[in-house]
C-alpha cells in the first residue's frame, strides 16, 4: 500500500502529561482527537524511544495491539 505522507513531531511527553492533568477540558478534547483521528499517531518518550500510547489508526496500520507496541 502506498503512503501519501508521514508527519513526525517530537514532544516532551512529561510536559504534555503535566499540562493535560491541569486542563481537564483539554484532556477530554485531546483524548477524543487522538482516539478518533484517522491519522496514525504515536506518543513516544523522547529519552527512551518507548511508545507510550498509540491511537487505533496506528494499531491498525502497524498490525499490533497497544500492549505489543509498548514492548
Amino acid at each position: 500500500a502506498e503512503q501519501d505522507f508521514i508527519v513526525v513531531t517530537e514532544l516532551n511527553t512529561k510536559v504534555l502529561k503535566d499540562w493535560l492533568a491541569k486542563n481537564h477540558l483539554a484532556t477530554t478534547r485531546f483524548d477524543f482527537m487522538f482516539q478518533t483521528n484517522t491519522a496514525t499517531m504515536l506518543l513516544i518518550e523522547p529519552e527512551s524511544g518507548r511508545i507510550v500510547e498509540a491511537n487505533p489508526a496506528a494499531r491498525n496500520f502497524y498490525g499490533y495491539s497497544l500492549e505489543e507496541l509498548k514492548t
